[in-house]
């Protein structure tokens, strides 16, 4: 198992969640791509 060091989440996706919106699916665009892109980066590209 490795250890995950939690990043700061982006600061578009902190503004998203609070103007409500809390399912994934719901995202769209440059910031679901940026939130995929930061997660992926804290996880070091791990592949499932």
């Amino acid at each position: 198992m490795k250890y995950i060091q939690k990043n700061e989440e982006p600061i578009e996706f902190t503004e998203w969640k609070q103007k409500g919106f809390t399912k994934f699916k719901s995202l769209k665009g440059r910031l679901k791509r940026e939130v995929k892109t930061a997660l992926m980066i804290e996880q070091g590209y791990m592949l499932l």
